[in-house]
């Protein structure tokens, strides 16, 4: 996926009736039917690429392979809701592939759930076509606001701080 370090690999699967609990019944039939499958590939956070973050802690990145071309964004949204890190998803499907990222918050009267505060997400590409790269460089909140960018498209930004542009801890 990513020439990451050895040190941020996870690699595990996480089972899709993992989110059961917070699932609606149309959301586990999407599971089910259209998610192939869910890996926790890696973490990225100063025990694993020796960068810390002001307000970025960690990031994660999940590969979900899918067993057909679709649009899942109830789906992303339900596990950004679920897991309080910001995730990295890159979603397959053959040789195609998306990556999506959301900015969230703790939310206020539930700590077992986040909310979600926007959503950045790719166009189907296929991955020769793709050109996302990771820069692990200066702190986590860089490496997050560069993953932003680059998934927004929003390249024309003089101040490439996402954390001052949109209000990110504001």
């Amino acid at each position: 996926m990513f020439d990451l370090p050895a040190s941020t690999i996870v690699d595990k699967t996480i089972p899709k009736n993992t989110f059961d609990e917070y699932a609606t019944s149309k959301q586990k039939r999407l599971f089910t039917n259209v998610v192939a499958k869910i890996k926790w590939a890696n973490k990225l956070s100063q025990q694993t690429i020796n960068l810390h973050g002001n307000e970025i802690k960690e990031i994660q990145i999940f590969e979900i392979e899918l067993k057909e071309r679709s649009i899942i964004s109830e789906l992303i949204l339900l596990m950004n809701r679920v897991i309080p890190y910001p995730i990295l998803f890159e979603i397959k499907h053959e040789e195609f592939l998306m990556y999506s990222i959301a900015q969230k918050h703790s939310h206020p009267t539930n700590e077992n759930q986040a909310v979600v505060d926007w959503t950045f997400t790719t166009e189907w590409k296929t991955q020769k076509e793709s050109s996302f790269v990771l820069q692990l460089a200066n702190n986590l909140d860089f490496v997050f606001s560069e993953i932003c960018f680059q998934i927004s498209g929003k390249q024309s930004f003089k101040d490439r701080d996402v954390i001052k542009l949109i209000g990110i801890g504001a």
